[in-house]
This record gives C-alpha cells, sequence and structure tokens, in this order.
C-alpha cells in the first residue's frame, strides 16, 4: 500500500476468510464434517475457496446428486465452526495493521462468513473496534442477499466515498476482477490454500 499516497486512499475494504483469518483449513474440515453428520463422505477438493457456503452446498449436492436439506447442513456446519473456532487466529501483523489503518482511513468487511463469527474473532483478537463496518452473508439489513459487485458499491455509498479512493484486499482473483471493474484499487492475498489461483497482473 506504500505506492497510494495517503491524500488518494480513504477506505480500505477487507476480505475476511483467507485474508484476515487462517480459517480455510478449519471450514473445509467442518464442510466435510457437516455432510458426514448427513451420511455422506466427501473429498477436501469438494470445499470450495471463496464460495458462499450455499453456493458449495449445491455445488457438492449437485455433484454427487444427493438431496440434502440446506438448513439442516448449515446447522451442522455452524456447529462445527464453533467448534473450531479456537484453533483459527488473526493472520499475523494484522492487528497492529487495523490498529494503524484505522486512525487515518475507513476499514470495511465485506464477506462470506457469518456476521457473527467475524465479529467474535475480532472481538477475541482486540480489533473489532477498527471497523467500521462489517458485512456478512448473513446479513439481514440493505446488504442481504446482494452479489459482491452490488455489495461494494453500496459500501461506497455508505460511506460516500468513490471507487478511485479505494482498495479491496482479497485472496479471490474474480472477487478482485470485480473490484477493479468498479475502479478500485486491489491487492491480492495469496497463501497456501490459494497458491494454485492465478491472480490478474494489477493486483
Amino acid at each position: 500500500m506504500e505506492r497510494l499516497r495517503k491524500n488518494e486512499l480513504k477506505l480500505v475494504i477487507f476480505d475476511y476468510d483467507g485474508v484476515i483469518v487462517d480459517s480455510v483449513e478449519w471450514n473445509a474440515k467442518a464442510f466435510i464434517e457437516s455432510f458426514g453428520k448427513l451420511g455422506h463422505k466427501i473429498k477436501e477438493e469438494d470445499f470450495i475457496v471463496g464460495e458462499s457456503l450455499k453456493t458449495q452446498f449445491q455445488h457438492t449436492t449437485n455433484k454427487y446428486r444427493l438431496d440434502l436439506n440446506y438448513q439442516r447442513f448449515k446447522s451442522y456446519f455452524e456447529k462445527a465452526v464453533g467448534k473450531n473456532r479456537k484453533f483459527i487466529k488473526v493472520n499475523k501483523g494484522f492487528p497492529d495493521l487495523f490498529k494503524k489503518l484505522s486512525k487515518n482511513y475507513t476499514l470495511a468487511i465485506a464477506s462470506n462468513n457469518f456476521q457473527e463469527q467475524i465479529e467474535k474473532s475480532l472481538t477475541k483478537h482486540r480489533v473489532l473496534n477498527c471497523f467500521d463496518l462489517i458485512v456478512g452473508i448473513d446479513d439481514k439489513g440493505k446488504f442481504q442477499g446482494l452479489k459482491k459487485q452490488d455489495k461494494l458499491n453500496l459500501i461506497l455509498k455508505n460511506f460516500q466515498i468513490s471507487a478511485v479512493n479505494t482498495v479491496v484486499i482479497d485472496d479471490i482473483p474474480k472477487h478482485i476482477e470485480t473490484a477493479h471493474q468498479l475502479e478500485m484499487k486491489t491487492i491480492g492475498y495469496q497463501y497456501q490454500a490459494n497458491r494454485h489461483m492465478e491472480f490478474p497482473h494489477y493486483c
């Protein structure tokens, strides 16, 4: 972010899973375990990094031609994630980064994770108050059911900040592309689980 002058940047929008926290591995385990609870064994590769839980569920049930109840699956998944939460940590250096950035910039999170889980994790690491807005997949307000592009646009509108004064930090190439199409600056975050993904040259 050093290449962005302070007077250019006003808003930083973070993804959550894989960027702020090392949760991808634990979410994958919860996903597999939840299908096991419903009597079906699936593979680790069936967990799709970056997709919403419902999309992943639909993809997997279609692949194996399973007739399963999503709400029941979701209940098992939330319990499994709750059990694993103690192992999930904010990535090294991020708490200090949030504290420094929040002094000069507006910080937001746009995630496919559940709002309560995000808030609990950030509270545990004492950085919840660094964020001006957190949008989870289960938002019941004006962000409910919105696609990534519409969600990002509404975040801009919420703060009355233009796209060119915004940077999006994400670990999924298609999310980076969406932000770029909106003329936002982008930073791609790579790690072990998404190392096979090809990121755009501009991030």
